[in-house]
């Protein structure tokens, strides 16, 4: 069964890479108004299994999986017909054309069969694509053996820029560094942004409405795209603005939600992990920007989550509003445990 299956794929294949070519000269030949007088998918020697003709052309079938031709008149083809040679040249014929033309009707079989072969690979590029790590992923830094420390780098640095170029595939950090004739400037995030508590890289300093404020004006810097926000100052700047630009379409305001969801889900992931909660209810101001927030999240906390969880815990905006939120949802679990 394989072999038939491959069989049929390999006539199926070459079926259309000569089709394709046919269909080239078929076109240029309609565009010189040179007469077809045949385009057939197969071959038909003694009979065809369908066939029509419309606008003095003969379209069809045949039985014989060979690929396919075109029959253009004044042209000796894959039909072999010489007799018609013989007869006397008729203006929309191919041999009555000028050889430019008749060029141009020759080598676009060749054409469509290139353009073909664009296309397959564009369709394979955009399905598979090219698979790296990507820098932004690296959500905790990196591990650097002893000669990076060596070069002043320290476990858990996070790469930003090299010579102000934003660095996106991660592989291409080593080799930036390393082939070079001359020093880097390397632009690098240690240890996260600093906290309120004293301590550096607390969840609060990216997930609330001060951390969307302070990522968005770190993407101002890192992006070029164009923005309503960079003509806010920032101490007139707020988490509410973020959430109407984006409501606009704004790409900073939305690269900011993204990555604030990034950083919120991949923190939810490890939280289902040591729990194992039936939903996970957000409050506060960020939680008010609605699915610009929630989508991310749950996309980030979905992908990051083991699989025993997926698709298995609910994430839910927060009925009970204003500051009092979490003690009062502390206190409803103490009470629950208490009435047991």
């Amino acid at each position: 069964m394989d072999i038939l299956i491959k069989v049929i794929q390999l006539f199926l294949c070459f079926t259309l890479l000569v089709g394709i070519h046919e269909l080239g000269h078929f076109l240029m030949a309609r565009v010189f108004g040179i007469r077809v007088e045949k385009f057939y998918i197969f071959f038909d020697p003694w009979f065809s299994l369908f066939k029509f003709k419309r606008g003095g052309t003969e379209y069809g079938v045949g039985w014989l999986p060979l690929g396919g031709y075109v029959k253009i008149a004044g042209m000796i083809d894959e039909s072999l017909d010489t007799e018609q040679m013989k007869q006397p040249v008729r203006p929309d014929e191919f041999r009555a054309k000028p050889a430019w033309q008749r060029f141009l009707v020759m080598i676009a079989g060749i054409v469509m069969n290139i353009l073909l072969a664009v296309a397959i690979y564009c369709g394979i590029c955009y399905t598979w694509g090219e698979k790296y790590f990507a820098n932004e992923d690296a959500v905790y830094g990196y591990t650097f053996n002893t000669a990076a420390q060596g070069l002043g780098f320290e476990n858990g640095d996070k790469i930003i820029s090299i010579d102000g170029e934003p660095i996106d595939d991660v592989n291409a950090i080593a080799m930036t560094l390393l082939l070079t004739e001359s020093d880097r400037t390397v632009v690098v995030e240690r240890d996260g942004r600093e906290c309120g508590c004293g301590r550096k890289g607390c969840l609060e300093t990216y997930v609330s409405a001060t951390g969307i404020k302070r990522t968005a004006f770190e993407l101002m810097a890192k992006m070029s795209a164009p923005s309503k926000l960079r003509d806010i100052a920032f101490g007139d700047f707020d988490a509410s603005m973020i959430s109407a630009a984006a409501e606009q379409g704004d790409p900073i305001a939305l690269e900011a939600f993204r990555f604030t969801g990034e950083m919120l889900g991949r923190a939810l992931a490890d939280v289902v992990t040591v729990t194992s909660p039936e939903a996970i209810f957000l409050f506060g101001g960020l939680s008010k920007a609605g699915k610009l927030i929630f989508e991310p999240t749950q996309w980030y906390m979905e992908e990051n989550m083991l699989f025993a969880f997926k698709n298995k815990v609910k994430l839910l905006p927060s009925g009970i509003q204003g500051k009092n939120a979490a003690i009062l949802g502390a206190s409803a679990l103490i009470w629950q445990e208490e009435h047991k």
